[in-house]
């Protein structure tokens, strides 16, 4: 039997090795993405890594000065090569492992190994699964050549990863290598993190608790509903009147797009930007100007459509953009107001001249 390699050994053949490490995690980093965007999880970013083999030694030195010496490290969790993927806090945590564990052989799970060696660890973990290839992908030629090969898939936040980048900047590893004072003080910026990523998670629930309550008073016609993003979000999805009139806007000649969600970022600096500059309150009173407004919407959205079918551009017939045409033409907004809506310039200069506001003329063009 061959005596066991030592931690230079093992890095030096990692370092031999490497290239095949790259190609594996970018290939893998490729296929998470293409998962994770099937499953629709709304992830923030993917990346792949493979550490330096001198990362890789100093990994395997600390490990054994402190009592767990590692035989075969590239089959470990020590972190050689991987897959991160990056997580909004609303993001189920266990479904994203339920995907790993359903597309990949998962040799082993974990948090920060650091857990294990301290009562009281200077870490935010996170969740990590060593895995490797499944005999469905050793069978395709293009993944055939990884076989054997193992790699990190990691799970951060924000934050987690934020912590991870502090964590190799502190001067030491061992949370019993510093001051009792300095060790507290660190322990407790890890815990606050962990903290806050909490609150956030919680503040992501309320928001969806709120969503579902606000919709269903909508339906049931409760509209002395105070006005903020939220609230309007569920108002421009649920409203039987603000589906009318986007039915209205394609019966005239915009394009459909009946599978459209405004996001949240597309609401504040839109119609909630609007109806807080025009000191509306509630959806009662939106509700009510657009009760106001059905009686003109066909020839309003006719007149609009007119205006820029002489064009290449034609606007989809979205709830959120139905409102916001409307309110501006009917109550006559100004060029300033309309700029700040950022829109096509075919289409503000299309509002602008239907509401009769001031429109630079065309440049003459070179002949």
């Amino acid at each position: 039997m061959s005596e066991p390699r030592s931690d230079r050994e093992w890095a030096d053949f990692y370092a031999d090795e490497r290239d095949i490490y790259d190609a594996f995690v970018q290939k893998l980093r490729v296929l998470v993405e293409t998962l994770l965007d099937e499953a629709e999880v709304n992830h923030a970013w993917v990346i792949s890594y493979s550490n330096a083999p001198g990362f890789v030694e100093d990994e395997l030195a600390r490990e054994r000065r402190a009592g767990h010496p590692i035989e075969k490290p590239l089959e470990s969790n020590v972190r050689v090569a991987g897959v991160t993927i990056g997580v909004h806090n609303d993001v189920p945590v266990d479904e994203l492992g339920d995907l790993i564990r359903r597309e990949f052989a998962v040799v082993a799970q974990s948090s920060d190994p650091r857990e294990a060696r301290h009562a009281k660890p200077i870490t935010y973990g996170y969740v990590h699964y060593l895995v490797s290839l499944d005999e469905r992908r050793l069978e395709l030629t293009e993944w055939a050549r990884f076989a054997g090969l193992k790699a990190r898939i990691e799970i951060k936040t924000l934050l987690q990863d934020v912590w991870e980048n502090v964590d190799l900047d502190l001067p030491f590893y061992d949370a019993d290598s510093y001051p009792a004072e300095v060790r507290d003080l660190l322990i407790r910026a890890a815990a606050g993190l962990a903290a806050v990523d909490e609150l956030l998670t919680d503040a992501d629930e309320a928001m969806r608790r709120l969503y579902a309550g606000y919709a269903a008073a909508i339906e049931a016609g409760e509209l002395q509903i105070g006005i903020n993003g939220v609230s309007l979000h569920a108002y421009v999805l649920t409203s039987e009147l603000v589906g009318s009139l986007t039915d209205l806007g394609v019966d005239v000649g915009f394009q459909p797009y009946p599978e459209y969600e405004p996001g949240w970022q597309s609401i504040e600096p839109g119609i909630l930007w609007l109806l807080r500059r025009d000191d509306v309150h509630t959806l009662a009173e939106l509700e009510e100007f657009l009760k106001q407004a059905t009686p003109r919407a066909r020839k309003t959205l006719e007149e609009l459509q007119r205006l820029l079918s002489d064009g290449e551009f034609n606007p989809w017939a979205t709830p959120d953009t139905i409102v916001e045409w409307l309110w501006l033409i009917l109550r006559r907004a100004d060029a300033a107001t309309i700029a700040m809506m950022r829109y096509r310039d075919e289409l503000e200069r299309a509002l602008n001249t239907l509401i009769g506001n001031p429109v630079a003329a065309d440049e003459p063009q070179e002949t």
